[in-house]
């Protein structure tokens, strides 16, 4: 992503009086599960954002006279490590992740003040990171002489034309749309939420989890929650045996329509592994035989793919059912 896509993905927002909880629920082992977004608005602000390729707006109910600020949406929280996170690419990428692969988006839009002067309640210098697409401290003094540690590699990066998100902190949750418990991670620089009710502080790519240091931040959202797709159902496989040939016939449903389906046939005695591949019908369902010699008695244990990924699988893919069974 070039600091072209950043600036570019600009939107409109009114923030919202009213507050609201909202659970995580469905999240998978890596998630914060059921921790609770405290939904609340900076009262009296508005967010004025300029706008790129195309602009949205959520209406909202002000009390007080409006401040304006510059600020860029788009921001996540990953579920993964924990980290803050842009997520607003033109073409889609999600960095890279110290949880593994890439970064995974889970509830507000957060909306980052940029390039405005720093207050006693603020702190500038924090910037994105082309690398991984994660936001850290970049100041470089006495203190700060190196950007971090960057789950890409090295160290965090930045451009010359990137913006300087100025983080309001250590002050109480105003109403509305905010969220404290956001913290500085002393091991790689980045931002991360530090607030999950269990405890848990996420992937660092210094290794381990993060560690907290200094200021509490409080950070601005719209009331957009986002929550991943459910993933897909696996499909289901029956198996019947036959002694003549002999044949197993595997019977399935729930795979990809007119989709390649790789069976796997695992030998329990040895134990071998054997792949044989058929085509799913319009509907997704298959009745394959499959004849091979075997040596009875000897059990096997039947299962299926059609190459769809499943993160929570040891393999990454999304396995049918088991069935095993015993030749005579």
């Amino acid at each position: 992503m070039t600091s072209n896509d950043q600036r570019n993905s600009s939107d409109s927002i009114l923030g919202t009086r009213g507050g609201q909880a909202e659970p995580l629920d469905g999240e998978d082992s890596h998630s914060t599960t059921r921790r609770v977004f405290v939904a609340r608005t900076l009262g009296v602000t508005t967010a004025l954002l300029t706008t790129g390729a195309c602009a949205k707006s959520v209406a909202g109910v002000l009390s007080g006279d409006a401040v304006t600020l510059a600020g860029q949406p788009e921001w996540h929280f990953c579920s993964q490590c924990f980290g803050m996170f842009y997520s607003g690419d033109s073409n889609g990428h999600m960095g890279v992740c110290p949880g593994g692969g890439a970064h995974r988006k889970y509830g507000f839009n957060f909306v980052l003040p940029h390039n405005v002067p720093e207050t006693p309640n603020t702190q500038r210098d924090w910037v994105f990171c082309p690398k991984c697409f994660g936001l850290y401290y970049g100041r470089e003094d006495g203190h700060f002489p190196r950007a971090g540690v960057c789950p890409a590699g090295q160290a965090h990066g930045a451009t010359s034309d990137s913006f300087n998100f100025v983080l309001l902190h250590d002050v109480p949750e105003p109403p509305g749309g905010n969220q404290q418990g956001w913290r500085f991670c002393w091991k790689c620089f980045g931002m991360f939420y530090a607030g999950d009710k269990k405890g848990r502080r996420g992937a660092c790519p210094d290794g381990g989890s993060h560690a907290e240091y200094g200021f509490n931040f409080v950070l601005p959202h719209t009331a957009e929650f986002y929550k991943p797709p459910a993933p897909p159902a696996p499909p289901t496989i029956s198996v019947s045996y036959d002694r003549t040939g002999p044949t197993f016939t595997v019977s399935g449903q729930g795979f990809l329509p007119n989709h390649v389906v790789h069976v796997r046939v695992v030998n329990n005695a040895n134990p071998a592994t054997v792949f044989f591949d058929t085509t799913a019908n319009g509907s997704g369902g298959i009745n394959f035989p499959i004849t091979f010699a075997i040596s009875p008695p000897q059990t096997y244990s039947f299962s299926a793919n059609d190459a769809r990924s499943n993160p929570k699988d040891a393999t990454g893919t999304l396995w049918s059912n088991t069935v095993t069974l015993t030749a005579t």
